[in-house]
């Protein structure tokens, strides 16, 4: 199996697209989830009797509705409780550290140990995510926790370089398992959580350690893949995604992004929907509205064929306007040698422009979509004529939107070309180098 490392860059604009729709549940492969607080469907809860993570919680999660593994997966059991490690499966723990230096709540050692130990055993077939780091963190910054180690830039780092690579031996130990595809998200800042983001010397503790921490993991992963053969390993950026969240809220309908839902009397009283319009349910953890965004974008990375339908529609009205500029170019070099523009050298310009359809040509929407796109703009330049040879310069710039079933996106494209034609009696030469970008913006 082909191994992957896929980037958030390509993924953000199509979580946009989706924000507003259901998270579609993957269910083709059975899935197993190790992690802490972030992906606990409620095992702390159970075995503390409710006393974790409190009645301010929904369902012993640690926040206001499912988290991203139940809305991405659907149900799953839960091994600690039951015992049972058949079907999708859900060991992670609140609280839970990427080593075994607490007991309790188990760390994502110790819960592959009781996965294990139960019997479980990983398939070339199972999803398997490992999601962790964020309390080795918040107990090294934590000063009832940490009574002996001194806070400084070096400590921080080294703490997080530990939990990382403790974390790498884990998704280590999962691969040589026989696990066929693991997904391992990275942490988003938590100097910009609630929990860290009111107080400047808080927030630059906590995004040094997550910074290193994601640095340490990206670099195990990316030597781990390369030296288990055969197994899938998926890094998940979290932390780009949430930059990009916190930076433009409202585009994922969201009102708040830096505090805490549970510390606004009107948040924490309100409806479901009023609760969703924050980021953050407390100091550190998101509200369904923030997993639902998280499942999606794993959902993504895990299923590409949406993601290479929506790709496809991007790259064809990019190739389509640069080559509307170059055939235009081409046009007016064949008018030269026909002697249309024989007289006609200086400044020229021309307005372009399409509006239509494309349907899936026969093909599965899954890989070539139908859309529709509009395209405007106007190419102009410069072309001199020497003797029976023409010589010129030309930009173009086209703008423009297209929409399919599952992206909406406003393109410009921007195309410089060189271009010269030459004749020889009966004989023609034209040629045009050219180059051309285009930006995308949803």
């Amino acid at each position: 199996m082909l191994k992957r490392l896929i980037s958030c860059a390509a993924m953000l604009g199509l979580i946009t697209a989706a924000s507003l729709a259901p998270t579609e549940a993957i269910s083709d492969d059975r899935v197993i989830v190790f992690g802490d607080s972030l992906s606990d469907n409620g095992n702390l809860s159970a075995l503390t009797g409710g006393a974790k993570p409190g009645p301010n919680y929904v369902g012993g999660r640690f926040s206001n509705g499912p988290v991203w593994v139940e809305q991405l997966f659907g149900p799953m059991g839960q091994p600690y409780v039951t015992g049972n490690t058949a079907g999708n499966v859900n060991l992670a723990f609140g609280g839970a550290r990427t080593d075994t230096v607490v007991a309790f709540p188990p760390g994502i050692p110790a819960q592959i140990s009781v996965f294990q130990g139960l019997g479980g055993t990983f398939d070339v077939d199972d999803i398997v995510t490992i999601w962790g780091g964020a309390n080795n963190i918040f107990q090294f910054l934590d000063p009832t926790t940490n009574t002996t180690i001194p806070v400084t830039a070096a400590s921080i780092a080294a703490n997080s370089i530990g939990a990382a690579a403790a974390n790498i031996a884990s998704i280590t130990r999962i691969a040589q398992a026989g696990a066929g595809t693991i997904l391992v998200p990275n942490l988003p800042n938590l100097g910009a959580a609630p929990a860290f983001n009111t107080a400047v010397t808080k927030a630059q503790a906590a995004f040094l350690a997550s910074s290193v921490y994601n640095q340490a993991q990206a670099t195990g992963v990316r030597q781990l893949a390369a030296a288990v053969p055969g197994v899938n390993i998926i890094q998940m950026d979290v932390n780009a995604a949430f930059n990009v969240i916190q930076a433009n809220p409202t585009a994922f309908g969201f009102t708040n992004v830096t505090q805490a839902c549970l510390a606004s009397p009107t948040c924490a009283a309100g409806t479901l929907a009023q609760q969703n319009k924050f980021l953050f349910y407390d100091g550190v953890h998101p509200t369904q509205a923030g997993h639902a965004l998280v499942a999606k974008y794993a959902g993504l990375l895990l299923n590409t064929s949406g993601a290479q339908a929506s790709m496809a529609p991007l790259a064809e009205t990019a190739l389509w306007a640069n080559a509307q500029a170059t055939n235009s170019i081409m046009d007016r070099m064949q008018g030269f040698i026909s002697s249309q523009y024989s007289q006609r050298n200086g400044l020229h310009a021309d307005i372009l422009g399409a509006i239509g359809s494309q349907d899936a040509r026969g093909l599965p929407a899954s890989l070539t979509p139908a859309y529709d796109y509009n395209l405007y703009g106007l190419r102009g330049g410069f072309d001199r004529k020497f003797g029976t040879s023409l010589y010129g310069v030309s930009a173009t710039i086209l703008r423009g939107n297209l929409s399919s079933s599952n992206l909406k996106a406003d393109t410009t494209n921007f195309q410089a070309d060189i271009y010269g034609s030459w004749s020889f009696g009966k004989m023609f030469v034209n040629a045009d180098v050219g180059a051309g970008f285009t930006h995308i913006a949803n």
